[in-house]
């Protein structure tokens, strides 16, 4: 609640618990979820060792394909998950790149408390968003996968 009054964003915990998913019910919620909405790009974590990350990402590979029944989101990219590049078996390779204040980044994490952990320190956000801007000339950038770009 902190982050998004810091950011000033709104959000909703969904039903689940961590750990603990029906992938038939994680799907037809997202699916739910983007008919009601029709939002106009969605970011989906990348796959990794996390289990709730795994899930998500699977789901919405399912819930977010092209299919007759379900609308069209035009963006979806995946985003990276910065103690990732520690610890993975799936690289993440970014060919999309968005300049970040990165002071706003790392006061957003602090107020995140139950994230914030020994692996993950704030200073490796800060490196990583770093060697991100340095692939598209800004001082500090987040990197995604873009999965699907649809230009009108």
């Amino acid at each position: 609640e902190s982050v998004s009054k810091y950011l000033n964003f709104d959000w909703k915990v969904g039903p689940h618990k961590p750990n603990f998913y029906k992938m038939n019910d994680l799907i037809g919620e997202i699916e739910d979820l983007v008919r009601k909405l029709m939002p106009t790009e969605i970011f989906i974590p990348h796959r990794s060792y996390n289990q709730d990350h795994c899930a998500v990402h699977d789901a919405c590979m399912v819930a977010l394909r092209p299919h007759d029944q379900n609308p069209i989101v035009p963006r979806v990219l995946i985003y990276e998950v910065d103690q990732y590049q520690v610890w993975t078996e799936h690289p993440f390779v970014p060919n999309y790149f968005e300049p970040i204040d990165i002071v706003a980044k790392m006061e957003a994490y602090r107020l995140h408390h139950s994230q914030v952990r020994a692996m993950r320190p704030p200073e490796l956000l800060r490196s990583v968003a770093h060697m991100r801007g340095l692939s598209c000339g800004s001082d500090f950038a987040e990197g995604h996968q873009v999965l699907r770009w649809i230009c009108h």
